[in-house]
């Protein structure tokens, strides 16, 4: 299929310098942690050449607390933190799906790409970012920095259809950082989030939270 694996048992690394690169950055030479973007075009869907925009738009709320975390030693971990915005289910928060369990960083032309392996347990197909079918179980990474990266996948059966997924990584928010949230550095206006899967109010215990409301 041309795609060549350049990922070996244990800690990965790859031939190409720009492999190396990818993958030390992706797992932190240890774990990294990635979430959704919070740009308002994080989920892209693009005619088969790239030419129109079919929509773009920020990720819906039960989807963008979702955690992807990709270790150095292969491992891939998929925490939903309670549910997954789920595509075969008519764009609608469900249950936290199944995922791989591991990955492989590949490469086959110009950009890095990585490659799920396929589930061991649950129904479906693995996934990063939103849960539409990525060919192959391939996502192609068209850029990325320390802390940001976007990957590109073909949705399958869609006759080639795109789709582009904005993430950054997990990092300890600073006491700045909150006050921006918080402010704006100046001042916002804050309200209980009516939506749907927004789960605004939870009362529970610390090990299940939303264990008597949610």
């Amino acid at each position: 299929d041309g795609i060549r694996d350049i990922g070996v048992t244990g800690v990965q690394t790859c031939a190409l310098p720009i492999c190396n690169d990818f993958f030390n950055k992706l797992t932190g030479c240890s774990y990294g942690e990635w979430t959704w973007s919070t740009d308002a075009d994080a989920i892209r869907v693009l005619s088969p050449d790239g030419t129109q925009v079919y929509y773009q738009g920020a990720p819906a709320n039960c989807q963008a607390d979702d955690v992807y975390k990709f270790g150095a030693d292969g491992s891939f971990t998929y925490n939903a933190n309670g549910q997954t915005f789920d595509v075969q289910s008519g764009y609608t928060c469900q249950n936290s799906k199944a995922n791989a369990s591991s990955f492989r960083v590949v490469t086959s032309g110009t950009n890095p790409k990585i490659l799920l392996a396929a589930l061991t347990t649950g129904t479906g197909r693995p996934f990063i970012g939103t849960t539409d079918i990525p060919e192959n179980n391939l996502y192609e990474v068209m850029s990325y920095t320390a802390n940001t990266m976007t990957l590109r996948t073909l949705i399958e059966g869609s006759g080639g259809i795109i789709i582009d997924i904005k993430l950054k990584k997990q990092v300890p928010l600073t006491l700045a950082d909150i006050k921006n949230l918080l402010t704006g550095n100046g001042s916002k206006s804050w309200k209980l989030d009516p939506s749907g899967g927004a789960n605004a109010i939870i009362v529970g215990t610390e090990s299940n939270p939303g264990e008597y409301y949610g």
